[in-house]
């Protein structure tokens, strides 16, 4: 794929350019202009310039799009903490993540920053899953414990009571096979 050539104007060009679209400050026959008055030189035709410009607002739109659900994810996954929302959120992330580094593959521009937090937004997520199931794994052991500490007269007078050894032992039973 033949890369655009309006992406190969320097980088800071290139960024004023879509901020500038991207804020509403062009249309594509001045942001036309604006490149021929920044590089007089350059053979950019106008139409080059509108696909650039309508493939950035297409990756533009999606990261937004991403964006909206990833908060609507986080503000769901604060309602429901033991929910599967944090690792949906991070597959999506990573899906994400994968189809930007697939369009940089393919020449499109993609802002390096962006990037950049897109991973720490990935490395965070798991990092805060594993530990929202490391503190769930600590409080159901302890809940065990708790549950052990205060079973533990009732089953002392178990043995010491009047019941059979087959009640005392189902009794047993069914206090170990309660989940916590």
């Amino acid at each position: 794929m033949q890369r655009s050539k309006v992406a190969t104007l320097p980088r800071a060009r290139r960024d004023e350019l879509k901020r500038g679209y991207r804020d509403g400050h062009f249309t594509i026959d001045e942001a036309l202009e604006w490149i021929r008055r920044k590089k007089p030189d350059a053979d950019i035709s106008r139409s080059g310039v509108y696909r650039y410009l309508a493939r950035y607002r297409r990756t533009f739109e999606r990261i937004q799009e991403a964006e909206q659900i990833a908060g609507r994810c986080v503000r769901e996954l604060n309602e429901k903490p033991r929910g599967d929302v944090a690792r949906l959120l991070t597959q999506m992330l990573s899906t994400l993540a994968m189809g930007t580094l697939h369009q940089q593959m393919h020449g499109a521009a993609v802002n390096s920053k962006e990037l950049f937090f897109l991973s720490t937004a990935i490395k965070n997520l798991a990092s805060a899953e594993k530990t929202a199931v490391d503190r769930e794994l600590m409080l159901r052991k302890q809940i065990a414990a708790d549950l052990a500490k205060t079973v533990a007269p009732t089953l002392e007078k178990l043995d010491a009571g009047g019941l059979s050894a087959d009640t005392a032992a189902a009794i047993r039973a069914a206090i170990a096979e309660v989940q916590v």
